[in-house]
């Protein structure tokens, strides 16, 4: 019996040993297969995978591995050991003992695309990135991390802007956020960030970029910089980091935004440790001192290869200080900022990051019924704030309890952290118990007595750096970084002035907000406008515009907004926000790229080829020849150009001349659109209806009276300029509507307009009068709509016949 017990208990032994082998085969080859599919791995962690690894005899998973870190457009800041840019994961072992990798994936679609993460071993607390290469990350799509039996052990939705080269990272609170400082294999901190920095220097990450021809500082937005012929323009500093003599030629210099091919460097021997400088203008074609591109203050890319068509160097640009660089320094590797660039001379006293901006935590905008307002600012470092409108430094008030404020006043702080560069200067408005029913509109500017002489004295050639801010239902609408100067001609010449905005790359790029509600989001450029009419009725441009606005889809007029208007806290009175006339404007409303836009203000520059249109072609052809119509018909948006002369014309605006922009984009048809803007002078001396524009009276230097005279000829125009006006005249440009418009606008003004007219020393009861005699223009004779009308039969020359047939009894 024992000896039947002792045989089966072999036999079960040996039963369990053999099933133990091929448990452990299938295992192995398992791995293996996996180890042979994984993507290449940056070794930030100096970790490489076992040559055998015993299957993990973990009973579950949960637990032990999780994602901490996510770039979904890395184009700049970590390459595989091919030099490849792949979309990138953090993964982090967060057990308390080692981990195999083995049968772990990543995906971003568990049933269709699965990515085995390599097959390794991974110590408790380290991480490991995996680069992305059987499938690309983008925004708005969950990553899903899968352990050995299929389930899913982690996930993070990729919830993030399009940037390049930021990452989402897992903080120490628990949330995902934003980063501009990756930190790939390692911690999601500073300190993590300087020890990746750091790893360059062992070249595990990027060993492929050994010494030699270097990337070695960078400026972007140059104001402090002149090249050997005196000019600002952007430059690259280039360095033989080698113990050799190195010549660039074959070397290839590429931005992101460089078609293929980038700029070869010209034939030139540096010595060892030698610098050299490039000029980087992209309005000059590309020579041996200049790139030909210029660098996007906001983010850039750059790229330098070597003559065997490798990568040599790499930099990824971003949060430039401004009138500072970035760059690299020999004794610290990884990326430096500077706040006083050194062009030709070695980079010192780099700083590794910039400090985050600091954030209030009190409501911006309008207290009503309030004795004082506690100002609540939070920074990860030092903050030093004032609240006259100056830009904050080390000698600034510091930041230690909330700010108690009584009357309308302006925040402005600094945040300085350790091994940073000061952030850039936070703006917070506050206005207390000013009683404003209009939108509140805030310009602070950096250097007050500049601004101040630019202003009282109407000089249009400074700019000052300034920050704008709209509020809105007691709400910021949106606030940013600008360069602000002033804008007009005769305006310039009277108190109240106009000013221009400037959305410029070291402010951080483009202001994205749909301000006028339009489903534009994207402006260079904003204009805050005063204008002639603001000692009349202050409402005529903005009148005729919006009349434009509600009947034409054809013709491009600006959308605007009143507001009230503070300088650094001060107050102003009532200006209009409007979009400013440009080749940006006219890319947004138009929906076309800005980079397909031609444009000009009138009168066209000699030899354009609207000028060509007109000199060559109208001049010399008959356009009532249904061949002659249709090619200026090609030429130009015919539907744009009637309502632009019916809307000028009926207005009576004797400033037609050089007001006048004309765009056109070769990606919808390349035709010459119209805008319609700058009209403080309709409904003056409307004596000049259509004649001014049919017959050339008043408008010296415009072709558009000889274009609109001759095109007159050809019976389809001048029937579709008929029937258009009989429509407009029966809507949009009826008596009683423009009656309505003029009085609404003059009822949404009214309540703020007492203080504006104390401010700028005119009386309330002028403005009433002018409203009145507005209005009174349209009561005249038989009614303006017939006035026009009158006026218009008899430029052209139309019978009483015709003039039934098209208007009735009008």
């Amino acid at each position: 019996m024992n000896k039947k017990r002792d045989a089966l208990s072999l036999i079960l032994i040996c039963v369990l040993l053999a099933s133990a082998l091929a448990v452990y085969c299938i295992v192995e080859r398992k791995t293996q297969e996996s180890a042979a599919l994984s993507s290449d791995v940056s070794d930030i962690l100096n970790n490489s995978p076992e040559e055998s690894l015993m299957p993990n005899i973990s009973v579950g998973y949960d637990g032990l591995l999780r994602i901490s870190e996510v770039m979904v457009h890395n184009q700049a800041v970590l390459p595989d050991s091919d030099g490849n840019f792949f979309d990138w994961v953090e993964l982090e072992n967060i057990s308390d003992h080692d981990l195999s990798l083995s049968g772990w994936s990543i995906s971003d679609r568990p049933k269709k695309r699965i990515q085995s993460v390599p097959d390794m071993l991974l110590s408790a607390g380290e991480r490991i990135v995996v680069f992305c290469r059987d499938f690309g990350l983008s925004g708005g799509e969950v990553l899903h991390l899968l352990d050995p039996d299929g389930k899913e052990q982690d996930s993070v939705l990729c919830d993030m802007s399009d940037a390049p080269d930021v990452s989402l990272a897992l903080m120490a609170n628990g949330d995902f956020e934003e980063t501009r400082w990756p930190t790939p294999g390692f911690s999601n901190d500073a300190a993590g960030y300087e020890a990746f920095c750091t790893a360059f220097s062992s070249e595990k990450i990027v060993p492929f970029c050994a010494d030699g021809l270097k990337i070695n500082e960078v400026m972007v937005s140059n104001d402090r910089h002149p090249d050997a012929s005196g000019h600002l323009y952007d430059w690259i500093e280039l360095k033989n980091t080698s113990s050799n003599p190195l010549n660039l030629d074959g070397y290839v210099l590429f931005d992101g935004s460089v078609q293929e091919g980038g700029w070869s460097l010209p034939s030139r021997e540096l010595s060892p440790g030698e610098l050299i400088v490039f000029s980087c203008n992209g309005e000059e074609p590309a020579s041996e001192k200049n790139t030909g591109f210029s660098l996007d203050a906001v983010e850039e890319q750059l790229f330098l290869y070597n003559p065997n068509g490798s990568l040599a160097d790499f930099f990824s640009l971003h949060d430039i200080p401004i009138e500072g660089s970035a760059g690299k320094e020999t004794s610290r590797p990884g990326s430096l900022y500077y706040t006083e660039p050194s062009p030709g001379e070695e980079n010192r006293n780099g700083l590794r990051r910039v400090a985050e901006m600091p954030v209030c935590l009190t409501a911006e905008g309008a207290y009503e019924d309030t004795e004082s307002v506690e100002i609540v600012l939070k920074a990860a470092g030092d903050i030093r704030f004032t609240t006259d409108g100056t830009v904050p430094d080390l000698n600034s008030e510091r930041y230690t309890n909330p700010i108690s404020i009584s009357q309308t006043s302006v925040i402005r702080a600094v945040a300085y952290e350790e091994d940073a560069a000061p952030s850039r200067t936070a703006t917070f408005s506050f206005f207390l118990n000013e009683g404003h029913v209009l939108p509140i509109l805030s310009l602070v500017v950096d250097d007050k007595g500049t601004f101040d002489n630019m202003y009282n004295f109407g000089n249009k050639l400074p700019t000052v750096p300034a920050n704008i801010a709209l509020y809105e239902n007691n709400e910021r609408v949106f606030g940013q970084g600008c360069d602000l100067s002033m804008k007009g001609w005769t305006s310039l010449d009277r108190p109240k002035k106009s000013m221009g905005v400037e959305f410029r790359g070291r402010y951080g790029g483009d202001l994205h907000c749909d301000v006028f509600n339009t489903g534009v989001s994207d402006y260079h450029n904003l204009s805050v406008r005063a204008g002639q009419d603001y000692s009349y009725t202050v409402i005529r441009d903005e009148l005729f515009q919006n009349l434009c606005l509600e009947s034409s889809d054809s013709l491009y007029t600006q959308h605007s907004k009143y507001c009230i208007l503070y300088i650094n806290g001060q107050y102003y009175g009532v200006y209009c926000l409007k979009e400013d006339v440009n080749a940006h404007f006219y890319a947004g409303v138009a929906g076309v790229s800005y980079e397909s836009v031609d444009g000009f203000r009138a009168p066209s520059p000699m030899g354009s080829d609207f000028n060509k249109l007109i000199t060559e072609f109208v001049w010399t052809h008959d356009l009532s020849v249904e061949e002659n119509y249709r090619h200026v018909c090609d030429e130009v948006n015919i539907d744009g150009l009637i309502d632009w002369f019916l809307f000028e014309s009926y207005c009576a605006n004797t400033d037609t001349a050089g007001n006048l922009k004309m765009y056109r984009s070769t990606e919808n048809g390349n035709r010459w659109d119209f805008v319609y803007y700058d009209l403080d002078w309709g409904f003056w001396y409307w004596e000049g209806n259509f004649i001014i524009l049919l017959n050339r009276v008043g408008n010296v230097g415009s072709e558009m009276p000889v274009l609109l005279e001759r095109l007159m000829k050809n019976p389809e125009f001048k029937d579709r300029v008929l029937r258009r006006y009989a429509e407009l005249l029966q809507t949009t440009l009826s008596n009683e509507h423009v009656k309505q418009r003029i009085d609404e606008l003059a009822d949404y003004l009214r309540p703020e307009l007492p203080r504006d007219r104390e401010r700028w020393y005119l009386k309330m009861e002028s403005w009433e009068e002018q409203i009145v005699n507005l209005k009174g223009i349209l009561d005249k004779d038989r009614g303006y709509a017939s006035y026009t009308l009158d006026l218009l039969c008899r430029t052209i020359g139309l019978s009483e016949d015709d003039r039934r047939f098209y208007f009735g009894d009008l």
